[in-house]
């Protein structure tokens, strides 16, 4: 039985400052600058502890508790989920500061996404619209896909993510209809629960979705780590497309 994440402020500022990365008015700069304008334009700085007021506070949601108010326990939590997105993106930025080939560089990405969620596997696919299909570019994990597989736009839920633009947390995908289990019979692995979020241009227009699968223990991937995901994929979208054009 998966067990809950939590919900609210840490998910809700992250996917505000995934968004703002994102729709920032200049493209990223050339060369090892890119890392400090992605943390600079984020508006990451201070110690990863910092109360997580200081980011909701740019969020139009509800931060009043009333009866309902979190325990302590609750309060510790949502810091280390928070905790977790800042480091994640602070990893993220260092990536853009070092020299390092693009695969090398989506490798590491993934390694951060599956440390952050604490799950089994990860992969990025890319779109390709001549044959409508997601190509899985990069995989890694306990059981990796094989590059070049084919992953159809109409029947995946990385299909489904990147014709809409919207991430999908799927809890048992073994009886989402969606699940594309080629892959699985493929790798020899059974993915029980994923989250897949698209990887978007600077324009806003899907080029294709990263997905990690099966968290470990008894847990599900949940909200927290779609808000952790959400700003790593803005970021690896960002130099996926920085580095195409170069």
């Amino acid at each position: 039985m998966c067990s809950e994440g939590l919900s609210g402020d840490p998910a809700e500022a992250f996917v505000f400052l995934a968004d703002t990365v994102r729709r920032a008015p200049q493209r990223p700069p050339p060369g090892k600058a890119l890392g400090l304008f992605l943390f600079n334009s984020a508006s990451i700085r201070g110690s990863r502890h910092a109360s997580v007021g200081s980011y909701t506070k740019r969020m139009p949601v509800s931060t009043s508790y009333s009866s309902d108010s979190p325990t302590e326990h609750h309060q510790d939590q949502l810091l280390a989920s928070k905790g977790r997105g800042v480091e994640a993106a602070q990893r993220m930025a260092e990536l853009f500061s070092q020299e390092m080939q693009l695969q090398d560089l989506l490798e590491q990405a993934l390694h951060i996404a599956l440390e952050a969620a604490d799950a089994e596997n990860g992969s990025i696919l890319l779109a390709d619209p001549d044959t409508r299909a997601l190509i899985f570019h990069h995989s890694i994990g306990e059981n990796p896909a094989a590059s070049g597989i084919a992953v159809p736009w109409h029947e995946s839920i990385a299909g489904a993510v990147y014709t809409t633009g919207m991430p999908d947390i799927v809890s048992d995908a073994r009886a989402d209809v969606r699940h594309f289990k080629k892959v699985d019979r493929a790798t020899g692995s059974i993915t029980r629960d994923m989250i897949t979020v698209p990887l978007k241009g600077w324009d806003g227009a899907p080029i294709g979705v990263i997905q990690v699968m099966n968290k470990r223990g008894n847990a599900c991937l949940n909200h927290d780590d779609l808000a952790v995901l959400t700003i790593i994929s803005t970021l690896t979208a960002v130099a996926l497309e920085h580095m195409s054009l170069n």
